[in-house]
């Protein structure tokens, strides 16, 4: 199993399994997952980025999708890194699902 230390230098370099593994971390209600989350989330504190987010809302049908599509072939043809995140807050079990 990867320290944070080495979790963090993995989502540094760009590794998408990694992320995956970060995100069910930071998900997990687990004391143990909590406890390595908030030090790989402070690790990541502490190095800064140029990352930027932008938030989407809004209810069905009105064209998110197709927005977060365009905006993100047009960064990707730019050079940039992409990665979307969707959070469906509808869940009857959760209160909200990531997808």
């Amino acid at each position: 199993m990867k320290s944070p230390r080495d979790r963090f230098e993995s989502l540094r370099s760009g590794d998408r399994f990694i992320l995956s593994k970060a995100i069910t971390l930071v998900e997990s209600r687990r004391a143990q997952d909590q406890a390595e989350a908030q030090l790989l989330l402070e690790l990541c504190e502490k190095h800064g980025s140029s990352a930027f987010v932008i938030a989407f809302t809004g209810p069905p049908g009105v064209g998110k999708s197709t927005l977060i599509e365009r905006i993100g072939l047009s960064m990707i043809e730019k050079g940039e890194k992409v990665a979307v995140l969707a959070i469906d807050p509808s869940s009857q079990f959760s209160g909200g699902s990531i997808l």
